[in-house]
């Protein structure tokens, strides 16, 4: 969440991923950093648990939503 908060405050957008059971703290912790709106990507719980393999499958299934919140944010 730092390093979103970082990119966002010299314009550049950023995505952060977050379990669906983390994505309240995401969002207070956001606005605890002082970024009032935050491009969270769901991804399924867990991760840490995760194979290498499992994690990039993972990871290869969240990377459209992420590419479609850094367009939402050149369309801001």
């Amino acid at each position: 969440m730092h390093d979103a908060v970082k990119l966002e405050q010299i314009g550049v957008p950023a995505a952060v991923l977050c379990t669906a059971p983390f994505q309240a703290e995401g969002e207070a912790q956001a606005r605890a950093l002082g970024l009032t709106e935050v491009r969270l990507v769901p991804v399924t719980h867990p991760v840490s648990t995760l194979s290498a393999d499992a994690l990039a499958a993972r990871a290869a299934e969240a990377l459209p939503r992420v590419v479609a919140a850094w367009r939402a944010a050149a369309n801001e």
